[in-house]
């Protein structure tokens, strides 16, 4: 059975769905952090950045990261008060 497609939900860029991947910009706005900061929480583990691969072989460049990670990582400052360990 085909399914009508204006049944179907969107997800263009006109969607009203957040997205799921931030630029270090971005999950530096939805945190109230610097850039910087969260550049350095990517260095030393404690995010981890999505790494999207290319059909070159290659991954693309942008680092991204996953908004529910951000979120693990509110929740765990306020349960123990400091950084998780990196995985």
């Amino acid at each position: 059975m085909r399914v009508p497609r204006s049944t179907l939900p969107t997800l263009g860029p006109s969607s009203k769905l957040p997205p799921r991947l931030l630029d270090v910009e971005s999950a530096a706005a939805y945190l109230s952090l610097k850039p910087g900061t969260i550049r350095g929480l990517v260095h030393c583990g404690v995010l981890r950045r999505v790494r999207i691969p290319l059909p070159d072989h290659g991954e693309l460049r942008r680092v991204l990261l996953d908004r529910s990670d951000l979120d693990r990582l509110v929740e765990a400052w306020k349960e123990a008060g400091g950084l998780p360990h990196a995985p």
